[in-house]
C-alpha cells in the first residue's frame, strides 16, 4: 500500500470562513475542501481542540 501524502494545512482565514458559516456544507464548497474535512474542523475549533484564528500567530 503507498503511502499517503500529508494533508493540506487549515490557514487562519480558511479557520475564520468556517467559523462565519458555522455550517460545513457550505463552507466546503468555498473553501475546496470535503463536507467531512470541514465538519471534524469546526468540531475542533467549537470545543478547543485546536486554536481559533484570532488566538493564535497571524498567518495571512
Amino acid at each position: 500500500m503507498p503511502v499517503r501524502s500529508p494533508g493540506r494545512r487549515w490557514k487562519a482565514w480558511e479557520d475564520r470562513a468556517l467559523l462565519a458559516h458555522d455550517d460545513a456544507e457550505a463552507a466546503a464548497a468555498e473553501l475546496g475542501r470535503s463536507e467531512a474535512s470541514c465538519s471534524v474542523r469546526l468540531w475542533r475549533l467549537k470545543t478547543g481542540k485546536v486554536r481559533r484564528p484570532e488566538d493564535g500567530p497571524a498567518d495571512a
